[in-house]
């Protein structure tokens, strides 16, 4: 599969999932399994891109990359949709979850990448998320804050909880797919993990996760991860 269709699929996968999350298109007992459709699409693309060269050449092929720095245009363009989601937030009967905090990133210099998701419970004891991760790198990134040079990847996926191991922490698992960029190349990324919420109390909370990530620019790496949430 070529880069583009790949880059292609995941947008508008990402754009579903978030237009069934915050928006009241599907009827809510249909939302479960349209978010399984749409992440089971999102993984097959993302499989097939992890096997090809971004010109759809098997992986497994000579292919030589032409320098350039792939458009922040699918992050725009998500971020737009989710801000005209924002008025409808509170037309939703179940609470929505925002959260952000930091990511130690053991691929690039610093070590320190800043990230940020939105979830929706979609079913009993599952989420639907979308999250973002920014990294500062020395060389290429796809933009730039003056002189700092940033990369990102973008997921999609299901949390599920499994225990609540005392009143006010939860253990959830999670997984997910969707793009992860360097200065040359846009692939396809799994990842997988799980996460501890802790409640403080009037919708803020702590998280603290543990999460691997596996495409084919990086191959698998291991993330863990520390953020705030807040009901919405």
């Amino acid at each position: 599969m070529k880069l583009s269709t790949n880059m292609v699929v995941q947008v508008l996968g990402t754009l579903g999932q978030t237009i069934n999350a915050f928006m009241d298109i599907i009827p809510p007992k249909y939302k479960p399994i349209a978010a399984a459709v749409i992440g089971t699409i999102q993984l097959w693309s993302a499989l097939l891109g992890h096997k090809s060269n971004p010109d759809g050449t098997p992986a497994t092929e000579a292919y030589k990359a032409t320098p350039r720095i792939p458009s922040i245009l699918p992050i725009l363009l998500c971020l737009i949709l989710l801000g005209a989601c924002m008025p409808s937030l509170q037309a939703q009967d179940s609470p929505k979850i925002g959260a952000f905090g930091l990511a130690y990133d053991d691929l690039n210099k610093p070590n320190l990448a800043g990230w940020g998701a939105l979830a929706i419970p979609v079913a009993p004891r599952t989420l639907s998320y979308t999250d973002y991760d920014v990294s500062p790198v020395s060389t290429g990134g796809q933009f730039a804050l003056g002189k700092i040079r940033l990369q990102y990847s973008i997921r999609t996926g299901a949390a599920f909880q499994l225990k609540t191991l005392k009143p006010g922490v939860t253990l959830y698992g999670l997984g997910g797919a969707g793009l992860s960029a360097d200065s040359l190349t846009l692939v396809g990324s799994f990842s997988g993990g799980g996460f501890l919420d802790i409640a403080f109390g009037k919708g803020w909370g702590a998280l603290i996760i543990v999460q691997e990530e596996k495409n084919a620019v990086t191959g698998a790496h291991f993330t863990p991860r520390i953020g705030i949430r807040k009901a919405l």
